[in-house]
């Protein structure tokens, strides 16, 4: 995950963890934690948490439910990706993150890293 205005890698296959201190890089969403993101920006913040409080906080949400939000929510300075990974070991675990990033960002398939799936949320 690169963003070419910033020069900045926000994930490469040699990185433990997101850059979460990337210029590029302004929220993230985890699957086990839906309902305790990461967000740098404040305006991105509010929204979210207005839209958690009106439709999924009384409820058990499903995942098309946080998916509505970033297919829903607008700023054309931004990018909503949901990654897919999948890891073997002795079982097979599935975990899908949500990363909001610069709306330039590109996310490369690495072709030596199987099962992994990008989609974007909000085409351009």
């Amino acid at each position: 995950m690169y963003c070419p205005s910033t020069g900045e890698v926000i994930f490469s296959p040699g990185m433990k963890t997101i850059n979460s201190n990337a210029s590029a890089f302004t929220g993230y969403w985890h699957e086990g934690r839906m309902n305790k993101p990461s967000i740098k920006n404040q305006e991105l913040k509010e929204a979210w948490e207005s839209y958690y409080k009106k439709n999924l906080k009384k409820r058990k949400a499903q995942w098309e439910d946080y998916q509505r939000f970033f297919k829903e929510y607008n700023n054309p300075e931004w990018i909503t990706y949901e990654c897919k990974f999948i890891l073997v070991a002795c079982v097979t675990f599935k975990i899908i993150d949500i990363y909001v990033v610069k709306a330039d960002t590109v996310i490369e398939k690495d072709p030596g890293q199987q099962g992994k799936e990008v989609i974007k949320l909000k085409p351009d």
